[in-house]
């Protein structure tokens, strides 16, 4: 008797351990997991600007021109960093003064005429056109400055003491995220939160519970975002200050990950 009830217990045993084996495969087999794809967009506000500030002299000989250039961008350069460029990041392009050519001229002359005894009798003003087409009168010379990782809060004023130093244009006017690390990172976590989502609404769909995470990718690439975005510089005139004042855009970044979820 003592040897059959030994017998059994064993046997008893081997089940109980055979139906423990059983419960931790079922629990991770794909039968028992929820799998989905998510991306997520998280708007970010740029923090950095980079700009071309054109200055145009003119001169009445080339010499002269190119003088008044070196001095008005030099002007420029020291308001920028009175405004805080830093001047690392500051650097100047002057360009070769080029002749500027005279068309129809207009001008007011007062008319009039000799009298027998030679005495000069005014008639009124009248105008005389002189043709000067073809003719070089005077020399224009631009010199570009450039300035990046300008404090976007601070753009409007460096452009408005760039304008007053003698700035004549704008162009290229890009903004950029300082921070990319932090702006991947709210990407992610609205692409995990958007995952989340999904998994719920399928599972309330199949009548099932969505449990912790058994795995996750992260499908997107964080070194092949671009983070800047395109500002307008046509709209900026050094004529009317009202247009300096511009506001630095948020740039969308998204980020992919494909998430499985237990369920129950």
């Amino acid at each position: 008797m003592k040897r059959r009830v030994g017998i059994f217990a064993i046997v008893l045993a081997l089940a109980v351990g055979l139906m423990g084996v059983g419960c931790s495969q079922a629990s991770g087999s794909a039968d028992n997991a929820i799998t989905v794809s998510a991306s997520g967009t998280a708007l970010v506000a740029t923090d950095k600007a980079d700009i071309s500030i054109l200055v145009t002299s003119h001169g009445g000989t080339y010499e002269e021109a190119q003088a008044n250039g070196t001095r008005l961008a030099n002007d420029v350069i020291a308001r920028l960093k009175t405004a805080g460029a830093d001047e690392a990041n500051v650097a100047a392009e002057a360009g070769e003064a080029v002749p500027v050519y005279g068309g129809i001229v207009e001008e007011q002359i007062m008319d009039g005429y000799f009298d027998w005894d030679g005495n000069w009798i005014e008639t009124g003003p009248t105008t005389v056109y002189y043709d000067m087409t073809g003719e070089i009168t005077g020399y224009d010379q631009t010199t570009t400055v450039t300035v990046k990782a300008i404090d976007a809060a601070a753009l409007p004023t460096m452009l408005k003491e760039a304008v007053a130093a003698g700035a004549t244009d704008f162009a290229n006017l890009t903004y950029s995220v300082g921070d990319r690390a932090a702006a991947y990172q709210a990407a992610l976590t609205a692409a995990v939160d958007a995952a989340h989502a999904k998994a719920e609404t399928l599972a309330g769909a199949s009548k099932v519970y969505v449990g912790r995470v058994v795995n996750m990718v992260e499908e997107s690439d964080a070194s092949a975002l671009t983070l800047t975005a395109a500002g307008n510089a046509d709209a900026l005139d050094a004529a009317d200050t009202s247009t300096l004042d511009v506001q630095a855009p948020e740039i969308p970044v998204e980020a992919s990950v494909t998430v499985s979820y237990a369920i129950s």
